[in-house]
C-alpha cells in the first residue's frame, strides 16, 4: 500500500510541476534543437561518472573490512542522486545515502562514515579535473582570477591532507587529551 502511495504521490506532483512550471511548447521545441550526440556523450560521461563513484565508495568501505555489493551500492547511489536533485543543497542526498546504508551489515559507524569520506574522495579528484582546466582557459580568463584558483585549490588540498594526516590527528588528540590547567 505506501508504494502505491508514494507512486500516486510522485505522479501527481510531477503532474502539477508540468502543467503549472513548464511551458510544454517550448520545452519540445528545445528538445527538437539539441544535437542528440552531446546528449548521448554525456549520458554515457554521467553514467561512468556514477559507477566510478560507487566504486570508490565500495574501496573506502572494504578498507574497513565492509563487503557490500556493488548493485545494492548503486541502487543506494542512485537515490541518493535523486534526492541532491530534488532537495535544495546536496547535503540532502548525503544524509539518504548515510540513511540507507545504515540498514546493511557491518559497523553502523564505519557505514555512516564512509558517506563522508567517500565525498571528500569526490572533492579531492576534482582538483587535477580544475588545474586542467585552467591550463586550458588561460585565453579565457584573466590570469589574477588563475592564479586565485590555483592557490585556493593548493590551500585546499594541503589542509584536506593535514587533516586527515596520522600526525596532525594524533597530535590533535595529545592536546585534546590534556588538561586544560595543569
Amino acid at each position: 500500500v505506501w508504494g502505491w502511495f508514494r507512486r500516486i504521490v510522485t505522479v501527481t506532483l510531477l503532474g502539477l510541476i508540468f502543467r503549472f512550471y513548464i511551458d510544454l511548447p517550448k520545452l519540445l521545441e528545445t528538445l527538437y534543437t539539441v544535437d542528440l550526440r552531446y546528449y548521448a556523450v554525456a549520458l554515457v560521461v554521467s553514467i561512468i561518472s556514477v559507477l566510478v563513484s560507487v566504486r570508490r565508495w565500495q574501496v573506502i568501505l572494504r578498507y574497513y573490512d565492509i563487503n557490500i555489493r556493488y548493485r545494492i551500492l548503486t541502487k543506494i547511489y542512485m537515490v541518493s542522486i535523486l534526492y541532491n536533485f530534488m532537495l535544495p543543497g546536496s547535503l540532502g542526498g548525503d544524509v539518504v545515502k548515510a540513511y540507507r546504508i545504515a540498514d546493511q551489515e557491518g559497523d553502523r559507524g564505519k557505514l555512516i562514515g564512509s558517506v563522508p569520506l567517500e565525498r571528500i574522495a569526490g572533492l579531492i579528484a576534482l582538483f587535477p579535473v580544475l588545474m586542467i582546466g585552467l591550463v586550458f582557459s588561460q585565453h579565457i580568463l584573466p590570469q589574477r582570477i588563475i592564479t586565485i584558483i590555483g592557490i585556493a585549490c593548493f590551500i585546499s588540498l594541503f589542509g584536506i591532507f593535514t587533516l586527515s594526516s596520522e600526525v596532525f590527528n594524533s597530535g590533535l588528540m595529545m592536546l585534546l587529551n590534556r588538561p586544560i590547567i595543569e
